[in-house]
């Protein structure tokens, strides 16, 4: 708000630019979202829990 409205509403006159700030959230979420680790428990946990659905939905007669 400080660079709307100044002072009187927020006295934080710290700016970044959005590519600067679009670049470290980038660079953040490539170093713990895309970790490798990060992504096999995600695979697992999804490959875990689509085996037990299906396991359910199979069990289930048809409906028509």
């Amino acid at each position: 708000m400080h660079a709307h409205r100044g002072d009187k509403v927020c006295t934080n006159s710290l700016l970044v630019s959005q590519a600067v700030l679009e670049n470290g959230l980038l660079a953040a979420l490539q170093a713990t979202v895309f970790n490798p680790a990060v992504l096999n428990y995600v695979l697992n946990s999804f490959e875990g829990e689509f085996c037990s659905i299906s396991k359910i939905v199979r069990a289930k007669p048809a409906r028509l």
